[in-house]
């Protein structure tokens, strides 16, 4: 390349020079012809190109000269270099790496410290060695025959083998084994290069174990699992649980939105839709309670959750979580709801009043009756321990009682447990006013769940005074037919032991049948007002009757005590139609008559007079009947029609106390009632209200 140039250079000169020669040849020598003129010119050209192609000649072969010598330089230096490159990959492949050169026969010649180091063998024990005595037997017959088929045939062999160290600890490397070749194509050495991978070989085992353990725990566990990799997709990823929570076989329906969204509730789609699009939005988690339909279609209740992944400009990018079968636990919820609804809605319309206490002794429930029956607000007791509650209620209590604190009624029940049957001890409170009344406590002990025991307060007031008024009732027997009955004995022992006179006898015998007859006045009422209670007026027969005919068959019939004047009418007499048992109402209207007469043994006249006055809308008709006999002091009035109650304590006057009772027990059941107006010493009014009726009603 650069002897051509020369040339080229040469060549271009004497074509420049004799241009120069054929112009400059006129100008020096015009009259010159023929040869002389080619000598001259030849002369000229020597003269001009001579000096500068030797010139030129000896620049470019300098600059050859120069170009060959810096060449040289540029191979040197790039020959140290690569030298200096190739040492260092050598001494970092020796430092990092297990260096192992092994004969065509497989004796190792040579390894590298960190070979050693790795297999815990020197040098020397290793040296004329086969590499079998590092061998694990890890890996078969068959690997090794293909490694070394892979050698034989001049390739380069890489694979992961494990290796044995001398004291019989394993490890794994990553090996690389290349052949070095003769002229002839044969194996001649064989250079191992190799690097530990046992930790990361163990990370994968983990991982695998890890997987394993994951897909094991997908396929074995109760909660079916669903990925939504992509959420602005539809498809979905369902773990086979997941299909067989809804009584599939795994992809027997296909796993995307619209299948889960066809299986949700009619209720419950639009909830669950709703927290999923929160959750898209505003980075929220998933955990609800739905209804989905299985196989059968029915519909079970499962826990949905779930989890929102989101890129790093904060868009929703994934959504994954869990399915869990709740249906049995729900519908013992749902049971255990209502029976607790059930059983607050008994507590809240019961009369009796529950307290019930945690596990700590602190109240926990109070139901309404309990403030009714003791007046403080259930929401003051809320929350207070027992000592502080048994404080509080017990403020409410009359002084100086028996049961002065819960610990009491507690040992009111300890010594109940012991009774006799047929016994039953009771702790019994007597409450202040207003809303005086006598309550009955309870304790009840609880064994298990969260309450620890229950306190039960009952009304006993009307009880109290039923036992009151079977008291009175007893003395009032025992007073009223003990006087007839030792009448009736006295006269009837008389009759057997002594011989009397007839008229003696007669005599005798009428007290014995009055007396009788007073036994048995006594035991009608208690009957009459007996069956009274009982039926609450079932076995009235209810008619349109005329109030005035009524009144004039009870007033024909009355019976007049001696020296008195039949009772007297009024006012006008006109027909009241009243709709009436008229039986039961002759009976209210006898009895009044004769507390009449019989409360007005000084004489005078008893009335008898129509009234009547419009309640609301409706028009109501009274018969009146006034005396003017002893009266009754305002507190005799406001017991006036208690059982057994009499405003006599003489014994004068006889009576069994449940006539003015029954009166107004059949007013009551008839839809009308009784109002009775008295005065010490000028007489008492009773007006028998009923609601008028037209004629024509039956």
């Amino acid at each position: 390349m650069g002897l051509a140039r020369l040339l080229m250079e040469l060549l271009f000169t004497v074509v420049v020079c004799e241009v120069l020669v054929m112009f400059a040849l006129p100008v020096i020598a015009p009259g010159v012809r023929g040869w002389q003129e080619a000598l001259l010119a030849a002369a000229l050209l020597t003269l001009l190109a001579g000096p500068l192609v030797t010139w030129r000649a000896l620049v470019l072969m300098r600059r050859e000269v120069h170009g060959v010598a810096l060449d040289r330089d540029q191979a040197k230096l790039s020959a140290q270099k690569t030298a200096f490159e190739s040492a260092a990959l050598l001494r970092t492949v020796d430092q990092f790496s297990m260096v192992c050169v092994t004969a065509p026969d497989g004796g190792i010649i040579e390894v590298n410290d960190a070979f050693c180091q790795a297999c815990g063998y020197s040098r020397d024990e290793l040296t004329g060695q086969n590499p079998r005595l590092i061998s694990s037997a890890t890996q078969d017959a068959f690997f090794w025959i293909g490694a070394w088929q892979t050698l034989l045939h001049g390739q380069i062999w890489s694979g992961e083998v494990c290796n044995k160290t001398k004291n019989g600890a394993l490890y794994w490397v990553r090996c690389v084994i290349s052949p070095v070749l003769d002229v002839d194509q044969k194996p001649v050495k064989y250079i191992s290069v190799a690097y530990d991978i046992t930790e990361a070989h163990r990370a994968q085992e983990a991982m695998a174990a890890g997987a394993e353990r994951y897909n094991l725990v997908i396929e074995g566990g109760n909660d079916g699992m669903w990925d939504w990799p992509d959420v602005r997709a539809s498809d979905e990823w369902w773990s086979p649980q997941f299909f067989r929570l809804l009584g599939y076989e795994p992809n027997e329906v296909p796993a995307n939105r619209l299948t889960f969204n066809t299986m949700l509730h009619p209720a419950d789609k639009q909830a669950c839709i709703d927290a999923i699009d929160r959750a898209l939005q505003a980075c929220e988690s998933v955990d609800m309670e739905c209804r989905l339909r299985n196989k059968s279609a029915q519909y079970m209740w499962c826990r949905l959750r779930a989890k929102v992944y989101f890129d790093d400009f904060g868009a929703p990018t994934r959504m994954a979580g869990s399915l869990q079968d709740i249906h049995e636990r729900k519908v013992t919820q749902i049971k255990i709801k209502e029976q607790s609804q059930q059983v607050t809605a008994i507590f809240a319309l019961s009369p009796d009043g529950f307290v019930s206490f945690d596990l700590q002794g602190c109240v926990s429930y109070v139901s309404p009756g309990f403030a009714h029956l003791t007046g403080i607000p259930s929401a003051a007791m809320l929350g207070l321990h027992e000592d502080a509650f048994s404080m509080r209620l017990f403020e409410r209590v009359e002084p100086q009682q028996q049961i002065r604190c819960l610990a009491d009624v507690k040992q009111v029940a300890h010594e109940g447990c012991g009774a006799e049957v047929g016994t039953r001890a009771r702790a019994v409170l007597e409450m202040r006013a207003p809303g005086r009344r006598l309550l009955e406590l309870s304790l009840n002990q609880s064994e298990g769940g969260s309450v620890s025991q229950i306190l039960h307060l009952r009304d006993v007031t009307h009880e109290s005074e039923v036992d009151q008024m079977k008291s009175d009732f007893l003395s009032m027997a025992a007073h009223e037919l003990r006087t007839p009955m030792a009448s009736i004995y006295g006269f009837t022992e008389l009759l057997l032991t002594r011989e009397l006179k007839p008229e003696k006898q007669k005599e005798l015998l009428g007290r014995i049948y009055r007396q009788s007859e007073a036994i048995v006045t006594i035991i009608n009422e208690l009957l009459d007002l007996s069956r009274i209670e009982a039926r609450r007026g079932k076995d009235f027969e209810l008619v349109s009757c005329n109030l005035v005919d009524i009144a004039q068959d009870v007033l024909l019939d009355f019976k007049l005590p001696p020296a008195r004047h039949p009772p007297v009418w009024d006012g006008p007499i006109e027909s009241v139609m009243v709709l009436v048992d008229a039986q039961k109402m002759r009976q209210a209207i006898l009895n009044v008559v004769c507390n009449a007469y019989k409360y007005s043994p000084q004489g005078g006249d008893v009335f008898l007079r129509l009234v009547s006055q419009l309640v609301g809308d409706r028009q109501q008709v009274g018969l009146q009947i006034q005396d003017h006999g002893l009266g009754l002091s305002p507190d005799q009035l406001a017991r006036l029609g208690e059982r057994f109650y009499r405003a006599d304590t003489s014994g004068r006057i006889a009576g069994t106390g449940l006539g003015v009772t029954m009166v107004k027990e059949i007013m009551v059941l008839l839809g009308g009632k009784m109002d009775v107006a008295s005065q010490i010493g000028q007489g008492t009014t009773v007006t028998l209200w009923l609601p008028h009726v037209e004629a024509n009603v039956t």
